[in-house]
């Protein structure tokens, strides 16, 4: 499983869903939506880490009766504004390949603040920092997080 998406299994199932971006929103709804629900079901609930473009089907996983604790969106593939269905009951965890010709972002936590200043307040994130840098540390003194807090 992807290192940044994973559940203690009392909480329900993790997994890689890297098939969906290949999929046409009729497809996915077909397809890809019922072994979601019955995973969800099984398992009490579910998170999601899926590589590139699957905003088009977040209004059928929003419709959908999976339980999705958490999934992973990855700039500049998947944009927050196109996921925001979800952001009731969903926690996003960002991602951003600083290749890939994007630009915009200089770095990962540039990326997070960016994030928290143009969302939803509502909207919660689980920001996956891999090590305890300046900058990252300058990143949670500013928003006011601690390394492991939630």
């Amino acid at each position: 499983i992807w290192p940044y998406t994973f559940l203690p299994s009392e909480m329900g199932a993790s997994f890689t869903e890297d098939l969906m971006p290949l999929l046409g929103s009729d497809e996915y709804k077909e397809f890809g939506i019922p072994y979601l629900e019955k995973l969800s079901r099984v398992f009490g609930s579910v998170i999601i880490h899926c590589c590139g473009e699957w905003g088009r089907h977040a209004v059928n996983l929003k419709n959908s009766s999976a339980k999705i604790r958490a999934i992973e969106f990855h700039h500049p593939f998947t944009k927050l504004e196109e996921i925001e269905v979800l952001s009731d009951s969903t926690v996003f965890i960002p991602y951003i390949m600083l290749t890939h010709d994007q630009v915009k972002f200089k770095s990962v936590t540039e990326y997070y603040a960016h994030l928290l200043e143009t969302s939803d307040k509502g909207t919660r994130f689980w920001f996956p920092f891999t090590s305890e840098t300046e900058e990252a540390k300058a990143f949670a003194v500013k928003y006011g997080f601690e390394f492991g807090s939630e």
